[in-house]
Protein backbone atom coordinates (compact mmCIF):
# COMPACT_ATOMS: atom_id res chain seq x y z
CA UNK A 1 0.00 0.00 0.00
CA UNK A 2 0.99 3.62 -0.83
CA UNK A 3 1.74 6.63 1.30
CA UNK A 4 -0.29 8.33 -0.80
CA UNK A 5 -3.52 10.61 0.30
CA UNK A 6 -7.48 9.03 -0.33
CA UNK A 7 -9.82 11.41 -1.27
CA UNK A 8 -13.50 11.43 -1.85
CA UNK A 9 -15.66 13.70 -4.21
CA UNK A 10 -18.85 13.75 -3.54
CA UNK A 11 -22.10 15.89 -5.03
CA UNK A 12 -25.63 15.66 -4.31
CA UNK A 13 -28.62 16.41 -6.24
CA UNK A 14 -32.34 16.16 -5.52
CA UNK A 15 -34.90 16.38 -7.53
CA UNK A 16 -39.11 15.07 -7.63
CA UNK A 17 -40.57 12.60 -10.28
CA UNK A 18 -43.84 11.41 -11.08
CA UNK A 19 -45.12 7.81 -12.25
CA UNK A 20 -48.57 6.43 -12.61
CA UNK A 21 -49.23 2.31 -12.62
CA UNK A 22 -51.82 1.71 -15.01
CA UNK A 23 -53.12 -1.76 -17.23
CA UNK A 24 -54.65 -1.36 -19.94
CA UNK A 25 -55.71 -4.82 -19.26
CA UNK A 26 -57.63 -3.91 -16.43
CA UNK A 27 -60.98 -1.93 -15.72
CA UNK A 28 -60.33 1.68 -14.35
CA UNK A 29 -61.92 0.24 -10.83
CA UNK A 30 -59.42 -2.92 -11.17
CA UNK A 31 -56.40 -0.76 -11.62
CA UNK A 32 -57.66 1.88 -9.22
CA UNK A 33 -57.78 -1.40 -6.62
CA UNK A 34 -54.92 -3.11 -7.45
CA UNK A 35 -52.21 -0.06 -7.92
CA UNK A 36 -53.88 2.42 -5.31
CA UNK A 37 -52.58 6.12 -5.42
CA UNK A 38 -50.00 4.73 -7.98
CA UNK A 39 -52.89 4.79 -10.54
CA UNK A 40 -53.72 8.53 -10.33
CA UNK A 41 -54.27 9.69 -14.28
CA UNK A 42 -52.28 12.88 -13.05
CA UNK A 43 -48.77 11.16 -11.84
CA UNK A 44 -48.13 10.12 -7.97
CA UNK A 45 -44.84 11.65 -6.84
CA UNK A 46 -41.66 11.21 -4.52
CA UNK A 47 -38.83 13.29 -3.78
CA UNK A 48 -35.80 11.79 -4.66
CA UNK A 49 -31.59 12.27 -3.54
CA UNK A 50 -29.16 10.99 -5.30
CA UNK A 51 -25.85 11.31 -3.36
CA UNK A 52 -22.70 10.38 -6.44
CA UNK A 53 -19.34 9.94 -4.96
CA UNK A 54 -15.66 9.38 -6.79
CA UNK A 55 -12.52 8.87 -4.65
CA UNK A 56 -9.08 7.20 -4.70
CA UNK A 57 -5.50 8.19 -3.96
CA UNK A 58 -4.48 11.52 -5.21
CA UNK A 59 -1.76 11.81 -7.98
CA UNK A 60 1.57 12.53 -6.08
CA UNK A 61 2.40 15.00 -9.78
CA UNK A 62 -1.18 16.99 -9.29
CA UNK A 63 -2.65 15.85 -5.90
CA UNK A 64 -6.12 15.51 -7.46
CA UNK A 65 -8.08 12.25 -7.24
CA UNK A 66 -9.31 12.50 -10.81
CA UNK A 67 -9.25 15.93 -13.43
CA UNK A 68 -12.29 17.07 -13.34
CA UNK A 69 -11.52 19.08 -16.59
CA UNK A 70 -11.70 16.21 -18.38
CA UNK A 71 -14.84 15.88 -19.82
CA UNK A 72 -14.85 11.95 -19.84
CA UNK A 73 -14.54 12.29 -15.59
CA UNK A 74 -16.74 15.33 -15.21
CA UNK A 75 -20.11 14.19 -16.73
CA UNK A 76 -21.64 11.36 -17.61
CA UNK A 77 -24.56 10.44 -19.89
CA UNK A 78 -27.32 8.47 -18.86
CA UNK A 79 -29.41 6.46 -21.04
CA UNK A 80 -32.23 4.52 -21.31
CA UNK A 81 -31.90 0.97 -20.00
CA UNK A 82 -29.37 2.00 -17.77
CA UNK A 83 -29.57 1.06 -14.31
CA UNK A 84 -28.64 3.15 -11.73
CA UNK A 85 -29.06 1.26 -7.80
CA UNK A 86 -29.01 3.95 -4.79
CA UNK A 87 -28.01 2.75 -1.37
CA UNK A 88 -29.53 3.49 2.23
CA UNK A 89 -31.54 5.76 3.21
CA UNK A 90 -31.78 9.39 2.36
CA UNK A 91 -31.43 12.10 5.75
CA UNK A 92 -34.09 13.23 7.29
CA UNK A 93 -35.47 16.54 5.90
CA UNK A 94 -35.19 19.78 8.16
CA UNK A 95 -37.54 21.73 6.36
CA UNK A 96 -40.57 21.61 5.35
CA UNK A 97 -43.59 22.79 3.20
CA UNK A 98 -47.31 21.87 3.64
CA UNK A 99 -49.90 20.35 1.28
CA UNK A 100 -53.70 20.63 1.80
CA UNK A 101 -56.69 20.52 -0.02
CA UNK A 102 -57.16 18.86 -3.29
CA UNK A 103 -54.36 17.40 -3.76
CA UNK A 104 -53.67 13.78 -3.27
CA UNK A 105 -51.74 13.28 -0.57
CA UNK A 106 -51.78 16.54 1.76
CA UNK A 107 -49.43 16.93 4.57
CA UNK A 108 -46.19 17.99 5.60
CA UNK A 109 -43.28 17.82 2.36
CA UNK A 110 -40.03 17.41 2.60
CA UNK A 111 -38.46 20.92 1.24
CA UNK A 112 -35.26 21.88 -0.84
CA UNK A 113 -33.77 24.91 -2.79
CA UNK A 114 -35.33 25.58 -6.00
CA UNK A 115 -38.57 23.14 -5.26
CA UNK A 116 -41.18 24.44 -7.69
CA UNK A 117 -44.90 24.67 -7.42
CA UNK A 118 -45.43 21.70 -10.24
CA UNK A 119 -42.85 19.67 -8.60
CA UNK A 120 -44.18 19.81 -5.06
CA UNK A 121 -47.70 19.34 -6.91
CA UNK A 122 -46.42 16.01 -8.42
CA UNK A 123 -44.75 15.15 -5.14
CA UNK A 124 -47.58 15.55 -3.47
CA UNK A 125 -49.69 12.73 -5.40
CA UNK A 126 -50.95 15.50 -8.27
CA UNK A 127 -54.61 17.09 -8.30
CA UNK A 128 -57.09 15.15 -7.55
CA UNK A 129 -59.91 15.04 -10.48
CA UNK A 130 -62.52 16.73 -8.83
CA UNK A 131 -59.85 19.73 -7.91
CA UNK A 132 -59.67 22.70 -10.10
CA UNK A 133 -56.91 24.22 -11.30
CA UNK A 134 -56.75 27.42 -9.53
CA UNK A 135 -54.19 26.71 -6.67
CA UNK A 136 -53.15 29.05 -3.50
CA UNK A 137 -49.45 29.38 -1.96
CA UNK A 138 -49.81 30.95 1.67
CA UNK A 139 -46.75 32.43 2.72
CA UNK A 140 -45.86 33.99 6.30
CA UNK A 141 -44.62 37.25 6.61
CA UNK A 142 -41.85 37.81 9.12
CA UNK A 143 -44.88 39.51 10.91
CA UNK A 144 -46.69 35.98 11.66
CA UNK A 145 -49.18 36.98 8.70
CA UNK A 146 -49.71 34.94 5.97
CA UNK A 147 -50.01 36.41 2.46
CA UNK A 148 -51.58 34.45 -0.40
CA UNK A 149 -50.61 34.51 -4.53
CA UNK A 150 -52.89 32.64 -6.48
CA UNK A 151 -51.90 30.63 -10.09
CA UNK A 152 -53.46 29.61 -12.52
CA UNK A 153 -52.09 25.55 -12.72
CA UNK A 154 -53.00 25.42 -16.44
CA UNK A 155 -51.22 28.74 -17.55
CA UNK A 156 -48.28 27.26 -15.70
CA UNK A 157 -48.52 24.04 -17.66
CA UNK A 158 -48.49 25.25 -20.49
CA UNK A 159 -45.53 28.22 -20.37
CA UNK A 160 -47.85 31.06 -20.28
CA UNK A 161 -46.49 31.94 -16.67
CA UNK A 162 -43.57 30.78 -14.99
CA UNK A 163 -43.90 27.66 -12.10
CA UNK A 164 -43.06 29.81 -9.14
CA UNK A 165 -40.48 28.60 -6.80
CA UNK A 166 -41.48 27.58 -3.29
CA UNK A 167 -39.73 29.04 -0.15
CA UNK A 168 -39.65 26.73 3.40
CA UNK A 169 -43.15 26.89 4.91
CA UNK A 170 -45.31 27.67 2.30
CA UNK A 171 -48.80 26.11 2.23
CA UNK A 172 -50.08 24.64 -0.87
CA UNK A 173 -54.23 24.38 -1.94
CA UNK A 174 -56.25 23.93 -4.81
CA UNK A 175 -59.48 25.54 -4.92
CA UNK A 176 -62.71 24.79 -6.16
CA UNK A 177 -63.78 22.21 -8.55
CA UNK A 178 -63.81 21.62 -12.32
Amino acid sequence: MSGALKIELGRRYRFAASHRLHSAHLSEEENSRVFGKCNNPHGHGHNYVLEVTVGGETDPATGMVLDLKDSNHSSTLVVPGDVIKVLGEAPPPTEFFFVGEGLNSPGQKAYHAELTLTQAILASGGVKTSAGSRVRISRQRADGRLINEDYDLRKIQSGKIPDPALQKGDRIEVLGSN
